[in-house]
């Protein structure tokens, strides 16, 4: 007989072999993932990191293991300085390549714009998408490839109207859309449809896919340009998402950070995936015995003590006497007797029980397996039985130091303090900056965010994740702030934690009292804070008045980059410095932050990216902001782009004031990063305040 129990990837199965005799063999896989089992991913990083020991720059493509191994794909000869956004592979080897910028391979003399994409064969590029034939506007990039099934999927890195599949007009794809290029033949126009609409699936607005992968099973990979919150999934830019079309569902695919603590600041792009091959037939399926059986049966319990062995071997002779009942686990085998009142025993716990059966099952099964076996032999009425105990097995305690609960949850409270702050301002930032930049592509007239309802909706959402993600980790066991809590339900204390009995403020607001065990006066600080930040940079990013993006298009588009590239400096900063914290109070690094091996360079490197997509859109033809240029590197002047006349009159802490005269491009971009500078080290100075002592003066 036999029977087979299955739970999850678990199976136990049972056979009677002759009178008395039980074998039962439990067979054990690893639980099936929720989400698609990958065995690699590629990708690239916007700024240069250290993974797993392999330096890993933007213009190279990387494949992690997934077990802490990673290296370097070979993409041909991306010149230095190159970027890598976007990226897919082929079956045969070859390779999909999007650039941030334009670039020409030689000896070829093949050249590439940001919207392009080039097929590298292992030895020559190709032209794919051919931005400027298929409508792909100037100035924009395409930022995430895949291929699904045998389309061409992409996405690009604003919004932009495309011609539609069938001819029947445009359609329009903002960045957190993907679009299959339906075109038979792309070098002689391009031909679009909508392929997922991110905003209907639940992406914030104010995100920009930029990586796609399409799994076999009609799942997506997708991973985005700063940290949100999608279908309860939180996320940052190093992270890569699975989406399920079918019922809209999204999981965490791959954590950058828990897979490697150096993604820092850095965001993930040109994502692609290598699936884990599917294991046919499953265990359950596969699971078999035959057993054989003889005539004759002449059992007597013979007991070898050996040392613990993962393999066990079980023969047994039997006789007309008491006999044990034997456990026999992987590790501590256990033998228990079962006699009459009579009888006594000892008990020697043995590993390997030399034994004669009278049937042999023999299983084949696909996964690895673990045994379990059990016998039981029936015990008669008369007789006695005693087993001497040889060579016991006696284990060894192992402690392992654990912190104190306290000290847990503080470190707990700290972090999401810091962190949960930290995703409001980005995720405030990125929403108003997509209401002001439909303003000036002529899509909504009004004032922002008021009366936009659905960026009034985003931020009302953003604001209960930054109360709740502080009363989760600081509120205590009911995750509650509140002062009248008591017990395990109490708020962490203000003064463990490192906060100050007033808020520190931000130029003279912001100064609300903070109780002592009140979590709810933290967040209603920092969101104060916050919110104050976020909406005094927008003003001064958006200090213009929108011409008309038909007929001043390329005055158009210079200000629609001075406000994006902005906002985007702003989250890069604030994500390099919420990280560079984090590893301070984890103990990883020393502090103060930024420090000089991670956080400088991001932001500095976030800075003059910045600066240059303001200086290409708004600078002549020459993309080189200079005041005496003319003719057709002339930069749009002050007075046609906006309506600055002075800086802020702030200070960076332990900088220099930002205060002077707005007169061309070159001061305004300076204005716009020292501004950005002030409103970010505010913010996070207060987000951290057991690091930042005293909180900077030029700050309240």
């Amino acid at each position: 007989m036999a029977s087979i129990r299955d739970v999850s990837a678990s199976c136990t199965r049972t056979w009677i072999i002759g009178t008395g005799v039980t074998v039962a063999l439990s067979v054990w896989a690893a639980q099936a993932l929720a989400i698609t089992p990958l065995t690699a991913l590629r990708y690239a990083p916007d700024v240069t990191v250290t993974l797993h020991g392999q330096t890993v720059g933007p213009g190279n493509i990387a494949e992690d293991n997934l077990h802490g191994s990673v290296s370097l794909k070979s993409v041909g000869t991306v010149p230095d300085g190159t970027h890598v956004i976007a990226y897919h592979a082929y079956p045969n080897g070859d390779q999909l390549l999007a650039f941030e910028t334009d670039v020409t391979f030689n000896p070829q003399g093949v050249s590439f714009r940001p919207g392009d994409l080039a097929l590298f064969n292992g030895a020559t590029y190709s032209k794919v998408l051919f931005a400027t034939i298929d409508g792909v506007p100037d100035g924009v990039m395409t930022d995430a490839a895949t291929v699904c099934g045998n389309k061409l999927v992409v996405s690009f890195d604003n919004t932009v109207s495309l011609p539609a599949t069938g001819g029947a007009g445009f359609i329009t794809a903002d960045d957190e859309d993907l679009v299959s290029l339906d075109a038979a033949d792309p070098s002689a126009g391009g031909a679009f449809s909508m392929f997922f609409d991110g905003s209907a699936a639940g992406v914030p607005t104010e995100l920009d896919l930029d990586g796609a992968h399409c799994l076999e099973n009609g799942h997506l990979l997708l991973s985005f340009d700063g940290s949100g919150s999608i279908g309860g999934v939180a996320f940052g830019a190093e992270d890569v998402l699975e989406y399920d079309p079918s019922n809209g569902t999204w999981q965490m695919a791959y954590d950058g950070s828990a897979q490697d603590p150096n993604w820092g600041s850095a965001n993930l792009v040109g994502l692609f995936a290598i699936a884990a091959p599917t294991l046919t037939p499953t265990p359950t399926a596969t699971a078999t015995l035959t057993p054989t059986r003889t005539a004759t049966r002449t059992v007597t319990p013979t007991l070898t003590p050996e040392t613990p062995t993962p393999v066990m071997t079980l023969t047994a002779t039997r006789t007309a006497t008491p006999t044990p009942t034997l456990s026999l686990g992987t590790h501590t085998p256990t033998v228990t007797l079962t006699p009459t009142a009579t009888l006594t025993a000892r008990v020697t716990p043995t590993s390997t029980v030399a034994a004669t059966p009278t049937a042999t099952p023999t299983l084949s099964a696909t996964p690895t397996v673990t045994a379990f076996m059990t016998v039981t032999a029936t015990p008669t009425a008369s007789g006695t039985s005693t087993v001497t105990p040889t060579s016991p097995v006696t284990p060894t305690p192992t402690q392992t130091p654990t912190p104190t609960v306290e000290s847990l949850s503080l470190h707990k409270c700290r972090a999401a303090i810091a962190k949960s702050s930290a995703a409001f301002v980005q995720a405030k930032i990125g929403a108003v900056q997509r209401c002001q930049q439909n303003i000036i592509k002529g899509k909504f007239t009004g004032v922002c965010p008021d009366a936009d309802a659905k960026t009034m909706d985003r931020i009302a959402k953003i604001r209960q994740q930054l109360k709740d993600g502080i009363a989760k980790a600081c509120g205590g066991k009911n995750k509650v702030c509140g002062a009248t809590d008591s017990g395990t339900d109490a708020d962490e204390r203000r003064t463990d934690i490192g906060f100050p009995a007033v808020c520190p403020g931000l130029e003279g607001n912001c100064t609300n009292a903070i109780g002592d065990r009140d979590c709810g006066d933290i967040a209603t600080c920092l969101q104060c804070i916050g919110e104050a930040v976020v909406d005094q940079a927008i003003a001064l990013y958006f200090d213009i008045t929108p011409v008309d993006p038909r007929t001043a298009k390329s005055l158009n588009a210079c200000q629609q980059a001075i406000g994006k590239s902005a906002a985007k400096f702003f989250v890069a900063k604030s994500k390099a410095l919420q990280s560079c914290w984090n590893k301070v109070d984890k103990g990883k690094v020393p502090g103060p932050c930024p420090d000089a091996a991670t956080a400088q360079p991001a932001i500095a490197k976030a800075a003059a990216q910045g600066d240059a997509a303001i200086a290409k859109a708004c600078c002549g033809k020459n993309k080189t902001c200079n005041a005496a240029d003319i003719g057709p590197d002339r930069d749009f002047s002050v007075a046609e782009i906006g309506r600055w006349v002075q800086c802020d009159t702030v200070v960076v802490p332990g900088g220099s004031s930002c205060a002077g005269a707005i007169t061309d491009t070159q001061t305004l971009i300076h204005c716009i990063d020292c501004v950005t500078e002030f409103k970010v080290d505010c913010i996070s100075a207060a987000e951290v305040p057991r690091f930042v002592v005293p909180y900077p003066p030029e700050c309240r």
